[in-house]
């Protein structure tokens, strides 16, 4: 496998000024949480090769960029320019770049809830609002925090995340934990993350998921159309 370039650092005033910002907002734990869900967000920005150099070099016969690859980041290209162009999605640089992750997900979450309850715990953060869930980059640094939650009586469940979204603070890359899937399965992942960089209710999960999902729906039925030439 050949060594991530790194990419741009347009990026990194963004993060770096929400990083300040939450510091300033945070206690100890949260310092280091908040620590870890910047820099580990920029680790894979920083590791982030942009799809059409890698494209280029698979071409000119310069890169070892299996076959499957090559070909499920052309059809990456060719979603981000249906939803863009077709959809009206604020693509912008989204998925345009690919990161190698050696890992099946690229977070852990930590879902809590009161024993015996359905009603899960919230965490408040600066950009997303109040969500059901806190993210790690590190599966034992989830599992730690779900174990303290037990401890004080509570019940825990911790998940990996094959994707997640920033909302377009930064260019989500295409990650090695999701490309693979099928047609169907990527084309829904992806249009139904940017769906959440044009319009995402701070605070409502219930609302931005079923708008997404719903766009998601649409553009997926607008995509199989488009791919078997239905008039439809």
């Amino acid at each position: 496998m050949n060594s991530p370039v790194p990419g741009p650092r347009w990026y990194k005033p963004a993060c770096f000024a929400l990083l300040v910002n939450v510091l300033l907002l945070s206690g100890c734990e949260s310092l280091a949480y908040y620590h870890q869900a910047v820099f580990g967000h920029l680790a894979l920005l920083n590791n982030a090769e942009p799809i059409e150099q890698l494209l280029d070099r698979a071409n000119a016969g310069e890169s070892g960029t299996a076959s499957d690859l090559q070909d499920k980041l052309l059809l990456v290209q060719a979603l981000r320019a249906f939803a863009r162009d077709e959809l009206g999605l604020p693509v912008g640089r989204a998925y345009s770049r690919y990161v190698e992750l050696e890992r099946n997900y690229v977070v852990w979450n930590v879902f809590a809830s009161e024993e015996f309850s359905i009603t899960p715990k919230q965490w408040c953060f600066p950009v997303a609002g109040c969500v059901a869930y806190r993210g790690y980059f590190k599966r034992a640094h989830a599992e730690k925090k779900a174990a303290s939650l037990a401890n004080n009586g509570l019940d825990t469940y911790v998940a990996g995340a094959a994707a997640y979204s920033t909302l377009g603070w930064t260019a989500d890359p295409v990650l090695s934990t999701f490309v693979e899937r099928d047609e169907v399965a990527l084309a829904s992942l992806l249009f139904h993350e940017l769906s959440h960089r044009l319009v995402y209710i701070k605070g409502d999960t219930e609302f931005n998921e079923s708008l997404a999902s719903s766009i998601e729906s649409y553009a997926l039925g607008r995509w199989l159309a488009m791919r078997t030439g239905s008039q439809d």
